[in-house]
């Protein structure tokens, strides 16, 4: 299924960088068994500049209050057309809001239509849908201005089982051209998840509370939470050690025996490098010992254990890393790393949790560039396609607010949740509290075949690597919640 990214298209003189304001009629329609007769409902009051809205190939239902159309229904049958009245609609442009929930199969396309019912635009963005385990809410901006014949919107299901509960759409009301400052602003005000600033969202809770459906919630782009705000205490074993998270685990390895083998029961057995040892520490038993490197970034010594590719699975939203990590010292330039996933090409590796030169915890992943870029984009990691088109990846990264200190053992577990089709969330937790978050709805859109996965440096060991000890490393296939950190955190040393 394709993914929807957050595109302004054709905003042309929609709006000033000073002058943007929103309209006051707002239309807000949420759909129940009123709408079946087919005409809008007596007690709906619907702002002037919305002529019409009707149905075909799809039910209203009350339980849940919604439009939706079976997933047994042939390709392309369901849509609802909302017709405009282009005179009213100052500006020419509408922010439209959708509140629904579909299957995992599920298309759904927006499509513009004139008054002689031909189709003026096919597909808007291509596929809008967000499958979510609660109603998802997408935001994005229909550009009428550029299509002066277009007089009905029209959301239309493609394949799949499709919930439509309601949506909210507003003109954008403007004076004079656009400028890039004003679209940075309109872009950040619809982005999507919506920010909690957006005059969107009161509107949609509305339709949730009315619908009765349960909202993705609502979350700002980083998060840092009370505990890290405050240097990190040295690492103690808690009194009362909790049951350890066993569903998902991919890779344990805990070198008590004196080797690399994964105690998960995959497999996926690692292989020690020239120059790593397995070593007993006074704390927590056999500890995976990596020195210092010599003068520079790269040496030819290779001090890491290495999970060869044909061991590990693709893993790209659904993850978790954990391990122990004891530092004395941290390369200069791009920092030691923890764990790392990736091949010997510049950029693009999906995750990697390591140590930064500043001593502070990073959990990053490259991810693909399908709008505007939110995060920071390395112009020697930009590849071609074979048409010679570029192709940027951007640096999605946590990390921690304050430093870890040499000498200490620290518990570092990051995690990436797929929350639905297109918002991710990445945490990261030191000693099992979260000290970071944010989301993005950017996928891995690269290809990861042949990939492996290095503990304690990158490539096959030769630089980044951690002057120090790890230990305990465990990969999970699914993001581990605060609790099941917790858990591990509490695990007995020895």
């Amino acid at each position: 299924m394709k993914t929807f990214a957050f595109i302004l298209l054709g905003l042309s003189a929609c709006i000033a960088s000073k002058a943007a304001t929103i309209a006051p009629e707002v239309a807000e329609l949420g759909f129940d068994s009123r709408w079946a007769g087919g005409a809008i409902p007596q007690d709906v009051n619907l702002p002037s500049w919305i002529t019409q809205i009707q149905q075909d190939g799809g039910v209203f239902t009350d339980e849940p209050r919604s439009w939706s159309v079976d997933a047994a229904a042939p390709q392309g049958t369901g849509k609802i057309v909302i017709g405009l009245d282009r005179a009213r609609i100052l500006s020419g442009n509408l922010v439209v809001t959708l509140l629904f929930d579909a299957d995992e199969n599920a298309d759904m396309a927006v499509q513009l239509f004139d008054s002689q019912g031909r189709v003026v635009v096919v597909d808007l963005f291509g596929n809008i849908v967000d499958i979510g385990r609660q109603a998802t809410t997408d935001t994005f901006v229909v550009p009428l201005s550029k299509y002066p014949s277009a007089d009905r919107l029209v959301i239309r299901r493609v394949q799949g089982g499709l919930r439509l509960h309601g949506l909210v759409l507003f003109p954008i009301v403007a004076e004079g051209p656009m400028e890039q400052a004003a679209l940075k602003d309109l872009a950040r005000t619809l982005g999507d998840p919506l920010s909690p600033e957006n005059p969107l969202v009161p509107r949609i809770q509305n339709l949730a509370r009315t619908s009765r459906v349960a909202v993705s919630p609502v979350k700002p782009a980083g998060v840092t939470t009370s505990a890290a705000k405050q240097a990190y205490p040295a690492a103690a074993p808690t009194s009362t050690p909790m049951a350890a998270p066993a569903e998902g685990l991919l890779v344990h390895l805990n070198f008590d025996q004196g080797n690399v083998l994964d105690s998960s029961g995959r497999g996926n057995h690692g292989q020690l490098q020239v120059g790593a040892a397995l070593v007993p520490s006074a704390e927590r038993g056999n500890v995976l010992r990596l020195r210092k490197k010599t003068a520079g970034l790269r040496s030819d010594t290779w001090d890491s254990v290495i999970i060869p590719s044909d061991k590990m699975p693709k893993l790209h939203d659904d993850l978790s890393l954990c391990a122990w990590v004891r530092y004395r010292s941290i390369s200069r330039g791009f920092g030691s790393q923890i764990v790392w996933h990736g091949d010997s090409k510049p950029g693009r590796d999906p995750w990697v949790l390591h140590l930064l030169p500043s001593g502070q915890a990073e959990f990053r992943s490259d991810r693909s560039v399908t709008g505007r870029p939110q995060f920071t984009v390395v112009k020697n990691e930009i590849s071609l396609s074979p048409a010679g088109t570029p192709q940027p990846t951007q640096q999605v990264r946590v990390k921690s607010p304050q430093k870890l200190a040499p000498d200490q053992w620290y518990f570092v577990v990051g995690t990436m949740e797929m929350m639905n089709a297109r918002t991710r969330t990445m945490r990261l937790y030191v000693n099992g509290e979260r000290v970071n978050e944010l989301q993005t709805t950017e996928p891995v859109g690269y290809d990861t075949a042949g990939m492996w996965t290095t503990i304690g440096a990158v490539d096959r060991g030769g630089w980044q690597v951690l002057d120090g000890d790890i230990d305990d490393v465990r990969i999970y296939e699914r993001a581990l919640q605060p609790a099941e950190v917790k858990a591990l955190y509490s695990q007995p040393w020895k």
